[in-house]
């Protein structure tokens, strides 16, 4: 049995051999701090080993069945990246966070990697010899939909006399596989982790192709340069500009370049890169969406070239106070989540426009199995939806089950009440279970290539 399709992932299974008590593998040595910003940054061994390590001082504290309910539903444990796995020493699943394939009681014992690789075999042969460490194997990435190398972390428990094992991994930004096409892209840098794996990547470009890559970072609407998006690189011995969105800049010296709060951008770049090798530069620039002055943090980093230093950079202008305080698609959990995360969709749309539509069809912040945005117009037309792209139809008489006019609903709640904004109930498929069940959606007014739209999503109530 291979393992090459969705949450087959669910490769974290476990199990143990002899069995050691969760006190006793404690290790004092980490800052046990679980966040969904933190989850995000996980990109290194001692990093996802002292996750695991969080998780064994959680279930001391708050025993194994509690623990295991926090580490499956609890944002603060589970992201589209990053989730705990658990089995027993049978190779049977206990259980893998986020899964809807592997689910408690399976064998994983024959699942393989693209490779043949039984990594699961591996995980316990490790645990049991070893107590604990790392496994290496190909599978699929939540994130990106991609099969990319993927670094384990195991470890062998035992549970009021049971042998578990509980691990957890990440998929390694730095391994060249990680720069795949379909997953860095401008379009869909969002979080300061996509900034630095977007500029990572680009780095390996230039150094694979040399100078010419310069062309192919400048492409208008390309992979490197898209909406607010895009890469620059500086000579740093004369901080002339080598590469920008705009090409008008390229070859012009940039040591003078200052923003309205005094900040010399382009030296603190260099200061940063040849002091630090790599870190974040702070200042206030244009944002190409909008053409107005944005606060910007930019990622840089240096390389050599040809026996000449550069520095290579990417930046996230702020975001808005309503994406700033949104949960990821897949942390949505009640209806004020919803109303939050609409809220963001509505401000990246009237930020940026359908340059928005990749970044919310394809980035996880925006989309899960249950939960996705949606944007109609006074046509009825679904102008974006992710399950069925189909813009040129007219819905307006789309009823569910009851025979609610369901886009009609979303108008009337969005463009005619007094706060231009509403729920709606209705009864609708739920892609993550199959079965129609009982939706509410919020949804919002939004002006989109000057037209006023609703903007929305939804929660499904199980009923």
């Amino acid at each position: 049995m291979r393992l090459s399709t969705g949450w087959l992932l669910a490769v974290l299974l476990l199990w143990s051999l002899a069995p050691v008590s969760v006190r006793a593998a404690r290790s004092g040595s980490f800052a046990c701090d679980p966040s969904l910003e933190s989850l995000d940054r996980i990109q290194s061994r001692e990093q996802i080993r002292a996750f695991v390590y969080c998780a064994i001082q959680t279930i001391e504290e708050q025993g194994w069945e509690a623990a295991k309910r926090a580490f499956q539903s609890d944002p603060s444990w589970l992201s589209n990246g990053m989730f705990l796995f658990a089995g027993t020493d049978d190779l049977k699943v206990d259980f893998v966070a986020g899964s809807e394939t592997l689910l408690p009681g399976d064998d994983a014992a024959n699942l393989q990697d693209d490779h043949g690789h039984y990594f699961v075999r591996d995980m316990y042969r490790i645990a049991g010899n070893w107590g604990e460490g790392f496994v290496y194997y190909d599978i699929l990435d939540r994130q990106s939909g991609l099969t990319l190398p993927k670094t384990s972390f195991v470890k062998r428990l035992d549970m009021d006399g049971t042998p578990f094992l509980l691990g957890a991994g990440f998929h390694n930004p730095s391994d060249p596989a990680n720069c795949h096409p379909e997953r860095v892209r401008a379009e869909y840098v969002y979080s300061a982790v996509d900034t630095e794996n977007f500029v990572d990547c680009a780095a390996r470009l230039v150094l694979d192709k040399g100078l010419l890559a310069l062309f192919e970072l400048m492409v208008p609407g390309g992979r490197w340069n898209h909406g607010p998006t895009y890469v620059f690189i500086h000579e740093l011995d004369t901080l002339t500009m080598a590469a920008h969105r705009n090409p008008e800049l390229v070859g012009q010296d940039r040591t003078d370049r200052v923003d309205p709060d005094g900040v010399l951008i382009t030296q603190e770049i260099r200061r940063v890169v040849q002091r630090y090798g790599d870190g974040y530069v702070y200042y206030t620039n244009i944002n190409p969406s909008t053409g107005e002055l944005h606060r910007k943090a930019s990622y840089v980093k240096g390389f050599e070239l040809g026996g000449r230093w550069y520095s290579i950079g990417s930046g996230l202008y702020q975001r808005s106070a309503a994406c700033k305080a949104a949960p990821a698609a897949h942390a949505i959990h009640h209806r004020d989540d919803i109303m939050a995360f609409v809220a963001c969709v509505r401000d990246l749309l009237e930020e940026r426009g359908e340059l928005a539509f990749p970044l919310l069809t394809g980035h996880p912040q925006f989309r899960s199995s249950g939960y996705y945005a949606f944007v109609l117009n006074q046509q009825c037309q679904d102008i974006l939806y992710p399950l069925d792209y189909r813009a040129d139809d007219s819905n307006c008489d789309l009823e569910d089950v009851e025979g609610t006019k369901i886009m009609q609903k979303f108008l009337k709640a969005g463009l005619e009440t007094e706060n231009q904004q509403g729920w709606t109930s209705y009864r609708w498929l739920n892609p993550a279970t199959d079965r129609v069940e009982r939706k509410e959606s919020f949804v919002m007014k939004v002006s989109l290539n000057g037209e006023d739209m609703v903007v929305g999503a939804g929660i499904y109530t199980g009923e």
